[in-house]
């Protein structure tokens, strides 16, 4: 009989041994990293979208650099979906999105590209150069300034792109993958509702970042 107590109380402690510890103060420092995560990813993604096309328009850019963008984009999300190691790699993904978000602006404060409503520019200024356009023929003399300053904000806005990139890629379906695996005792359904606050708080935020900077172009302010 002795010998099967212990059997019995041999298998209890192997079965404990493979159910992963439950430890909600754990999972709030997670929740609490991966909230600050998904807020700069809502952040930087409504600010992206909104500044893209007005740096392609303003700059010296063509087809071609805007698909190496693109490229490397597609090949930095590639690269995160092989990683396992889900909570080194949020930690990675908050440095790289703001280290991103910071590099996207600094070519509007660094040249001042940019103007806002109030700043009075001519109309012929506030044009587009676009020396193969043949329906508004608009003298534009070569500026080579101007070239160096196109090229200068391409690669900032690469930079910024592949941080951002490393940032998306591997946030979201890391970082809710690890909520299942690691929160089965009924707090994923308060983390993933925190979650999405924070999305929500970081969309609406950064629409009114957008607004309110004073260094950003005239077509972001609305008009």
């Amino acid at each position: 009989m002795s010998s099967d107590h212990e059997e019995e109380r041999d298998e209890i402690r192997e079965n404990d041994q493979n159910i992963p510890p439950k430890n909600n103060l754990v999972s709030v420092k997670y929740i609490g990293l991966f909230s600050l995560a998904v807020f700069l990813y809502d952040l930087s993604e409504v600010y992206y979208k909104k500044v893209f096309p007005t740096i392609e328009n303003r700059l010296v850019f063509n087809g071609q650099q805007i698909h190496w963008v693109a490229s490397f984009v597609l090949l930095t999300t590639i690269i995160f979906s092989f990683v396992k190691q889900k909570t080194k790699v949020l930690g990675v993904c908050c440095a790289s999105l703001a280290i991103g978000n910071i590099i996207i602006v600094l070519p509007f404060f660094i040249f001042g590209l940019s103007f806002s409503k109030d700043d009075k520019f001519s109309e012929e200024e506030r044009k587009i150069c676009h020396p193969n356009d043949e329906v508004n023929k608009i003298s534009c003399k070569e500026d080579v300034v101007g070239e160096l300053k196109g090229k200068i904000s391409f690669s900032f806005l690469l930079i910024s792109r592949i941080f951002i990139s490393f940032g998306q890629g591997g946030l979201l379906p890391l970082g809710l993958s690890h909520f299942y695996e690691n929160s089965k005792n009924g707090w994923n359904y308060l983390f993933i509702g925190i979650v999405i606050c924070w999305k929500t708080i970081g969309s609406v935020l950064a629409k009114y970042l957008v607004i309110l900077l004073k260094k950003l172009p005239e077509t972001l302010v609305g008009e």
